[in-house]
């Protein structure tokens, strides 16, 4: 009974959520200020400056609106494929970029739209806040994340981008960031606040990078322990030698292992740090948190990610 109440809020408020944005763009054209407003062409302007530099075969732009970025998108990518939730900016959309070939435009609810395409780059831009209102859509958000993360390609890149009005809207961006990064094959290459227009939202801009490193870390993590029972052995081996016989030959000597690498090190503190600040985002969710607390944990939440970005440039 409880799950079918949950999905009944889900609906709901999607439905009011798509109702909004079809009222909001049947009222005027570009009502964002998407095609015509220097703040948010020079948004678009910053992500580009992001993904440049690689050519990108497939690429999911969600919340296209009516096109102004999509149209900026496709000369970089083989294919785009653009949704929004509103039937009047995809209509729209569709007459903007006539004649751009390599862009498909669908009208969907992107929660709903389980693609099965691996895409070499996602683009994310002032949607997820629509998704996340509300405690009883966590779940749902939850799932929406991780899936986010399972239709990227290894090596691909996402970009996330949400505007902000003070510093707990800062922080409730910063938490879809750490979201993404809870399935581990997600780590933030880059991480900024834009927007200069004194009347207008400033915006945090996070580069994420897919790669292979939780499945690297787990093999780093068993050679650890292989190594801890061969020095184990070798420490023993005049009673292993006893226990067996004179005849026996002696466990090969730890040496002759992999070397434990510094690269390794690196990977494993990297683990650390973004379970760390998992934990962190966990706790600063805590709407009753005491102040102290939080002030402790944002600048411990600081340093980590300092240290997280002097180990990824490294």
């Amino acid at each position: 009974m409880r799950g079918l109440i949950e999905k009944g809020l889900v609906a709901y408020h999607d439905w009011k959520t798509r109702r909004k944005m079809e009222r909001v763009f049947r009222r005027k054209r570009d009502p964002y200020g998407y095609l015509s407003h220097d703040h948010e062409i020079k948004k678009q302007s910053t992500i580009l400056s992001l993904i440049a530099g690689r050519e990108y075969k497939t690429a999911l732009e969600i919340g296209c609106a009516e096109g102004a970025f999509t149209r900026r998108l496709a000369p970089y990518c083989d294919h785009v494929f653009a949704v929004d939730l509103s039937k009047t900016a995809i209509d729209r959309a569709r007459e903007n970029l006539k004649g751009i070939e390599n862009v498909s435009l669908v009208f969907s609810n992107i929660r709903h739209c389980r693609l099965a395409t691996k895409w070499d780059l996602i683009v994310i831009s002032e949607v997820l806040y629509y998704l996340s209102k509300g405690r009883f859509l966590q779940k749902e958000f939850d799932l929406f994340l991780s899936h986010l993360g399972e239709i990227l390609k290894p090596g691909g890149r996402m970009v996330v981008v949400h505007g902000f009005g003070n510093i707990r809207e800062l922080e409730i961006r910063k938490s879809y960031v750490r979201g993404l990064m809870n399935g581990g094959s997600l780590r933030l290459i880059k991480e900024f606040v834009g927007g200069e227009d004194p009347n207008k939202a400033k915006y945090l801009v996070s580069l994420l990078e897919k790669g292979e490193r939780p499945m690297q870390e787990k093999m780093i993590g068993l050679e650890r322990i292989k190594r801890l029972i061969f020095a184990t052995l070798t420490t023993l081996s005049p009673l292993y030698g006893w226990a067996h016989g004179p005849g026996h030959k002696p466990m090969p000597n730890v040496e002759s292992r992999r070397e434990y690498t510094e690269e390794d090190r690196r990977n494993e503190r990297l683990e650390r740090i973004e379970n760390s600040l998992s934990r962190i985002e966990a706790k600063l969710s805590d709407e009753k948190l005491a102040d102290k607390k939080r002030i402790k944990l944002e600048k411990k939440r600081e340093k980590l990610l300092n240290e997280q970005k002097r180990l990824i440039e490294k």
